[in-house]
């Protein structure tokens, strides 16, 4: 019964019920109110209601700074999108210089160990000495560390 109370108690409050639950009235004492004939009246109605409920002013309120927070949110990404395509395209540059530039010294090393092999080959042409073969230098080599080390 307290619930029943406590229920109508509400109901009052917020205009939903002019009378009480348990009466015996009849269907004609309630009626429902005019709905409005145009959009625009509808429109109206909603506004003018919004006006007057706070609950409904606070949540208006709390939608425009969720949108205004979003609108923040959605630049703030863009402002980082754009700082990650920068980086991004700075980092393939200098990828892209990195790898030029492993080429040119390959490139050289390559020259240096033509003119390496040359600058030898006619050393041993003016010379007259005999290049050593592979293996004899891994023996000759061999021979340094044990005569260093005694």
């Amino acid at each position: 019964m307290q619930q029943d109370d406590a229920i109508e108690d509400l109901d009052a409050a917020q205009g939903l019920w002019d009378e009480d639950y348990g009466s015996n009235s009849s269907d004609s004492d309630y009626s429902l109110p005019a709905t409005p004939s145009r959009a625009q009246d509808a429109e109206a109605s909603v506004f003018s209601s919004t006006q007057a409920d706070p609950a409904t002013t606070q949540t208006a309120e709390l939608m425009k700074m969720v949108i205004a927070l979003q609108s923040q949110f959605n630049q703030s990404m863009l402002k980082m999108q754009e700082e990650a395509a920068i980086r991004e395209e700075r980092t393939s540059q200098i990828f892209h210089a990195i790898q030029q530039q492993q080429e040119h010294m390959n490139k050289a090393m390559a020259r240096d160990r033509e003119t390496t092999a040359l600058m030898f080959d006619r050393l041993y042409q003016r010379t007259g000495i005999e290049p050593l073969p592979v293996h004899s230098i891994g023996y000759l080599s061999a021979l340094g560390s044990l005569t260093s080390s005694v």
